[in-house]
C-alpha cells in the first residue's frame, strides 16, 4: 500500500502527476519512437507484469532522497501479497535531477501503456518478456 511509503499529500500530488505524465508518455508512443518492451530480469520483475496496466496505476511520486539523488516511484493499486506494490527508477541508482527521474518514468510509463495496446491486440506478453530476458539462441 503506498500508504505505508509516502503521505497523503505527496499520493494526491503523484495522482495529478500520473496523469500528466501519461499524457507525455501516450505522446511518446504515438510519435512513433521505438518503446523499449517492459523486461522484467528478475522473478519479482516477472510475478508483477501480469499487473502492468494503466488501469491499475495509481500514482507517479517523484521525490529526492537523503543523499540528493531523485528517484520516480509509480505505485500499482491492487497486486496479491508477495508482489510489489511500487516500481520505478532504482533506489540504489538515483538520477542527478528531477527532470531525468520524469523522464524515466514517462519512458516506464510508455512501455507500460504499449504492453496494454499489445495485451489489447491479443500478443502474449509474457512471452514477449521472456524472450527479452532469454534470446533464442541462448540460455
Amino acid at each position: 500500500m503506498l500508504n505505508d511509503r509516502y503521505s497523503p499529500r505527496q499520493i494526491r500530488e503523484g495522482k495529478t502527476a500520473l496523469k500528466q505524465a501519461l499524457t507525455t508518455a501516450r505522446g511518446l508512443r504515438s510519435a512513433g519512437g521505438e518503446i523499449p518492451p517492459l523486461s522484467p530480469e528478475t522473478v519479482a520483475g516477472i510475478l508483477i507484469m501480469p499487473h502492468l496496466r494503466v488501469t491499475n496505476l495509481e500514482a507517479l511520486v517523484v521525490y529526492q532522497d537523503r543523499a540528493g539523488g531523485w528517484i520516480a516511484d509509480i505505485g500499482l493499486k491492487k497486486v496479491p501479497p508477495g508482489v510489489a506494490d511500487v516500481i520505478g527508477t532504482p533506489g540504489a541508482a538515483p538520477l542527478p535531477n528531477r527532470a531525468a527521474a520524469w523522464a524515466q518514468a514517462c519512458g516506464l510509463l510508455a512501455a507500460i501503456t504499449e504492453a496494454d495496446h499489445q495485451r489489447k491486440s491479443g500478443r502474449n506478453l509474457m512471452a514477449l518478456a521472456l524472450a527479452a530476458i532469454h534470446p533464442q539462441g541462448r540460455a
